[in-house]
């Protein structure tokens, strides 16, 4: 995936959670301006964090991968998405998806990619836990191969979209643990995918339709990490309208 495609994919996806979210937001003026605050202020630390990543993707492209040297196949164990997520319907039409950590009779507490959201009970219409439509797996094996000019790491493999609509901001996620289970180390990719133009305007490549399968290029930060002795991955995406 070309530089340009690594930028729209990080900074889209940071911006297009933001375009996606926030207009609906009607809600939440008033007695919830500081919660918006605080959503931006994470948001801005969020994409100063995914600057200093492109930056470093940027100098190992420059570098170039050059003749990929075959290293041994591996896999490593998979934690899967949940094929079902909280949907909460609030009182004005919005719908908000993600994990309710906890509820009690004032308010709902719920993750979502934009962070802990507290809804009150007045604001809400229905709760309910629905199915995702779009499944994402491996299909075959990933590859280990080595950058001979740097010596680093890169996991390469397919991911298929086996659901029944479209999977968006399509991710993989690798955890290197040492002896004890303990993460020493954590790099990820999103997948070089079919381009994308939300309703907001938002545009990514990083999708991947029902029953077709995109490649991924996971760069590894380092050839080895202190103590590593296995990995495992874990496969994400977002499902927008």
């Amino acid at each position: 995936m070309g530089m340009k495609r690594w930028l729209s994919c990080y900074f889209m996806l940071s911006l297009g959670i933001f375009v996606l979210s926030f207009p609906e937001w009607g809600w939440c003026q008033g007695d919830s301006d500081s919660l918006v605050s605080s959503k931006l202020d994470s948001l801005t630390r969020e994409i100063e964090q995914l600057k200093s990543e492109i930056e470093a993707l940027k100098a190992s492209e420059r570098k170039g991968l050059g003749r990929l040297i075959p290293r041994p196949a591996s896999t490593g164990p998979i934690i899967e998405s949940p094929e079902e997520i909280d949907r909460i319907t609030l009182v004005n039409g919005t719908m908000v998806f993600g994990d309710i950590l906890r509820r009690d009779k004032r308010s709902v507490i719920v993750e979502t990619d934009i962070g802990i959201l507290n809804l009150k009970w007045i604001q809400i219409k229905e709760v309910d836990r629905v199915k995702r439509a779009a499944k994402c797996i491996l299909l075959g094996k990933i590859l280990a191969r080595r950058d001979p000019d740097t010596g680093k790491r890169v996991l390469v493999g397919k991911i298929k979209n086996k659901g029944s609509r479209r999977a968006d901001f399509v991710q993989i996620k690798f955890n290197f643990l040492n002896a004890k289970a303990e993460t020493v180390g954590i790099d990820s990719a999103y997948v070089d995918g079919t381009r994308h133009t939300f309703r907001s305007g938002v545009i990514t490549d990083t999708c991947i339709r029902p029953n077709e399968y995109d490649d991924f290029k996971c760069f590894i930060s380092q050839n080895k990490y202190p103590g590593e002795s296995n990995y495992f991955y874990t496969i994400k995406w977002k499902e927008y309208d």
